[in-house]
């Protein structure tokens, strides 16, 4: 008989195998004896410092893969570097198209390495004085939009804003090196469109949103209190010009003038009185200049901004239009690209005729699916059917509890019934009111007994006043009930009984 240990499944632990690590450690040597042999560039060859980079690039895979465990990571790796080594062994010949892949490889690494190095000088991790974000302008930022209005002319002397991209959307050259196109999102602040490139939001970009937001805050304050405080001031201003206006023309019309220089005055009078009535009739008030000059030139302002965001707007659509096309371009493109790699792997595992191997794994897979629908509807209609039945118990389980309290009001009723119909007919052979009851209440609970007469042989407490020296006080008499028939003891009344 087998032991236990012996029936067990292995498992494949790669850093417990020899086998394994003899095999890796012969790869190792194998790319590492092979990477001097390849002609680089000078460009290429000193990239990475003194040491060879096709070498330094495989150390860094190998220490990468150093903890992979698991077969489903292990065979693809050491796929790869055996791949690697037969394309080493091909580009040792120059102008070859595995020197030429080689190539290709390394010149995408050093760009991605490049930029790294670029973004860890601006941002130096674990620094003891990182660099500080500013929202002061830079000399070296592109504006995001360039102003196209056109000039005025005399068809249209106020034409509306028109705005344009001034570099988006970027090529995919300009992106970051293996990066894919993000698409940018639109937003709105405060009536200010804005165009999310990336996160976090730029301190500049929040600076400017601040002062916009505050001037146009300021501006519509300003018009509400010239509305509301100011034009009625100035209402009343010009209602007193009218008033003085009025009167010092009738004073001077009913006056009699015998002097010349009263004379004259009275002409100079006349001569204002006739401008300030010509300028009410051009409407050169107070009122009338401030609403002009103030609420109207403040309402211009703000309709100018709300036409200088709309366009933006409209632009910043442009953009995000254009970027989704690019991004869906670059989509199929990588699409495309994948597949091309795909059929060349399947063309070295399957050879030539690796396109019906493959459409016969489909048609297995679709009916494999096709049949996947039937078992799980059957699946689902019998949950659903345990369901149902689940939920029918418990429905009649509920009706049963319902149905208990209901047999108990029942039983209850028909007690209560029973006792009034005794305390109505109180004489019965053979039994007192009294002893019925306490028959009938030793059956019920403590609170039925109270509601049904619990209190029969209770005596009552009555207050009844009594007459002294020092007033009429009370005291407590204990009175039978007065409802089993029994007569209640008479009163005293200044020291004398009485019968009620």
């Amino acid at each position: 008989m087998k032991s236990k240990w012996a029936m067990r499944k292995s498992f494949l632990i790669p850093a417990r195998d020899s086998r394994h690590r003899t095999a890796c450690f012969a790869l190792y040597r194998a790319l590492l004896n092979l990477a001097p042999h390849v002609p680089l560039p000078s460009n290429l060859a000193t990239a990475w410092g003194p040491k060879n980079p096709i070498a330094h690039l495989i150390r860094r895979a190998f220490r990468r893969n150093r903890a992979d465990v698991s077969p489903r990571l292990v065979y693809p790796a050491l796929k790869a570097g055996y791949r690697f080594l037969a394309l080493l062994q091909g580009a040792q010949t120059p102008s070859s198209p595995e020197h030429d892949s080689v190539l290709s490889f390394l010149e995408a690494r050093l760009k991605e390495r490049n930029h790294t190095l670029a973004q860890k000088e601006l941002h130096p991790p674990n620094s003891k004085n990182p660099v500080q974000m500013t929202s002061a302008p830079s000399p070296l930022s592109v504006p995001l939009l360039v102003n196209v209005t056109p000039d005025p002319t005399p068809e249209n002397p106020n034409p509306k804003p028109v705005y344009a991209a001034a570099h988006r959307p970027r090529p995919l050259s300009e992106l970051p090196p293996g990066a894919t196109r993000k698409i940018p999102k639109f937003d709105i602040a405060s009536d200010f469109p804005i165009l999310r490139l990336d996160k976090p939001q730029p301190p500049v970009l929040s600076r400017v949103l601040r002062q916009k937001i505050v001037k146009r805050q300021e501006r519509i304050t300003k018009v509400m209190s010239i509305i509301e405080d100011e034009l009625p001031e100035w209402a009343d201003e010009d209602a007193w010009e009218r008033n003085v206006a009025d009167l010092m023309e009738k004073e001077w019309t009913e006056r009699q003038c015998v002097a010349p220089h009263e004379q004259q005055i009275q002409e100079t009078v006349a001569q204002a009185i006739w401008e300030h009535q010509a300028e009410q009739q051009d409407e050169n008030v107070y009122k009338q200049t401030l609403y002009k000059h103030g609420v109207l030139w403040l309402n211009r302002v703000l309709s100018r901004e709300r036409d200088d965001a709309v366009a933006r707007a409209d632009a910043m659509r442009v953009i995000i239009a254009e970027e989704k096309a690019l991004a869906e371009k670059e989509k199929h493109e990588r699409a495309a690209e994948r597949r091309c790699r795909w059929e060349e792997k399947m063309r070295e595992l399957h050879g030539e005729g690796w396109e019906q191997t493959v459409e016969q794994a489909n048609a297995a897979h679709r009916r494999e699916k096709e049949a996947k629908p039937r078992r799980k509807g059957d699946a689902i209609d019998k949950e659903r059917r345990a369901a149902q039945t689940k939920g029918e118990a418990k429905r009649k389980a509920v009706e049963e509890q319902m149905k208990a309290p209901l047999a108990w009001q029942k039983a209850k009723g028909k007690a209560a019934e029973e006792f009034g119909q005794k305390r109505a007919n109180p004489k019965q052979p053979g039994k007192t009111k009294n002893e019925v009851s306490e028959q009938e209440m030793g059956k019920k609970p403590e609170e039925e007994k109270r509601r049904l007469g619990g209190t029969i042989n209770r005596p009552l407490v009555r207050r009844t006043p009594i007459i002294g020296r020092r007033g009429v006080t009370a005291r407590r008499a204990n009175i039978p009930d007065q409802r089993v028939g029994q007569k209640a003891p008479a009163e005293s009344v200044g020291g004398e009984r009485k019968e009620q």
